[in-house]
């Protein structure tokens, strides 16, 4: 992953306290491992493992599903050892032999692919490759535990989407993506201009960025674009998105008797570029994370001494862990009350689940008002449904908001499609 100099003029996070509250509500949880010698190994929790798979499957959405000649693939973590004159950089040629213990990178995984989704196309182009999967990189960050945890350390699950595209249109289709791209971690972030964008040339013979291409070839290959974020320790790169051109398929296409060659709209055959988008799990959960943090100082009307500020996460409602949650609250001790209101937190939660949300059912936790708002706040959850005696004399709720903390009074027949309503103009 490559750095970027600092930004002046972003939002300030407090590291220390910020990393607190990972590990305070189960995100990151670390343990003692015996033969990693000193260093610090972490786990992902219940919360860290929920906003992992919601983020996955918004890319996937994104990607995949949103999008036509865009073709999954899925493959083993084993990697290719390669030949000793070849290096092991996903940015240079390798060839596939044996299997070894990990993989570094997803990019072989669609080379390997190419030529079956080639068929399955008849030859047209575009299309896309998609792939996502756990990758082990030896090279050493030089970073403190707390950044390796969000960061990933030396295993990340890595995205990769591989466009393959007639060489004429590469720079056009590049632009395309990159707007694409920024747009989709801009979405998900409560400060999207701490999302930018940089450029750099790949070309070793041209370390002026400007560079040089044959007749009829785009101008964009072996260009790398960046999009950076900025963490508290400074600008980092969160995803690339880069022409590489078409040497890796040349390459293959030298060795055996297969064509790579496509056919363009005009029927006219070539060898595609390959412009690939490059991202992980732990880029992206760290960086919404971070970005969705904040110390709500608390409105006092008396001149006592002062409270401490409220932590909070303002995760996107597609990403945060749970998007509701339902509580219960009384001064009742009625075993009868306590069956029937049991029964109703059930049946909104089922309700509430049958729509598609994923609800966090705390109806029978206990606890106060206060400590039910300062947990569900800290773990990001973006409304929370109150039921209490009114709920069986009138069917009335209380639904309170995490980001405006304002609580108002719905009908329970209502609360389903109320926060239908509600997530759905979050996401406009």
């Amino acid at each position: 992953m490559r750095k970027i100099r600092p930004r002046m003029g972003v939002t300030k996070v407090n590291f220390t306290n910020f990393f607190n509250l990972l590990q305070a509500r189960g995100f990151v949880i670390q343990r003692n491992v015996s033969d990693s010698g000193s260093k610090l190994v972490f786990d992902h929790g219940p919360l860290g493992a929920l906003l992992r798979q919601n983020i996955l499957k918004q890319w996937w959405e994104v990607l995949v599903q949103r999008h036509s000649n865009v073709f999954p693939i899925e493959c083993s973590p084993l990697s290719d050892v390669c030949d000793d004159n070849i290096s092991r950089h996903g940015d240079q040629e390798r060839s596939f032999t044996t299997p070894s213990v990990s993989r570094e990178t997803l990019h072989e995984d669609c080379l390997r692919n190419y030529l079956h989704i080639l068929k399955l196309t008849n030859g047209h182009l575009p299309f896309s490759i998609a792939t996502a999967g756990l990758c082990v990189s030896c090279t050493k960050r030089d970073s403190t535990p707390q950044q390796d945890s969000l960061l990933g350390g030396s295993s990340e699950t890595k995205l990769l989407l591989q466009n393959y595209v007639a060489p004429t249109s590469s720079g056009r289709i590049m632009d395309y993506w990159l707007q694409l791209r920024l747009s989709w971690w801009k979405n998900f972030s409560r400060n999207p201009a701490n999302f930018t964008v940089t450029s750099r040339s790949l070309n070793n013979n041209n370390a002026g960025g400007d560079s040089v291409s044959p007749e009829g070839e785009d101008s964009s290959v072996n260009t790398e674009l960046s999009i950076v974020y900025e963490f508290p320790w400074g600008q980092e790169q969160v995803e690339e998105i880069r022409n590489v051109g078409d040497s890796h398929l040349r390459h293959l296409q030298d060795q055996g008797p297969e064509t790579y060659t496509g056919k363009t709209s005009g029927n006219k055959a070539c060898l595609p570029h390959c412009i690939e988008c490059s991202t992980s799990v732990e880029l992206a959960s760290a960086a919404w994370l971070i970005d969705s943090y904040d110390e709500r100082k608390p409105i006092s009307t008396t001149k006592k001494a002062p409270k401490k500020n409220k932590m909070v996460l303002h995760l996107h409602p597609q990403i945060a862990p749970y998007q509701v949650a339902v509580i219960r609250v009384s001064s009742s001790s009625s075993s009868t009350y306590a069956q029937e209101i049991h029964h109703v937190c059930t049946h909104l939660v089922r309700e509430l689940q049958s729509v598609g949300m994923s609800v966090f059912n705390a109806s029978e936790h206990g606890g106060t008002l206060e400590a039910h708002f300062t947990r569900n706040d800290q773990i990001g959850i973006p409304y929370t449904v109150i039921l209490n005696e009114n709920t069986l004399r009138d069917g009335s709720v209380n639904i309170r908001s995490r980001d405006t903390e304002i609580r108002t009074t719905s009908h329970i027949a209502q609360v389903a499609s109320q926060m239908e309503q509600n997530l759905m103009a979050q996401l406009d």
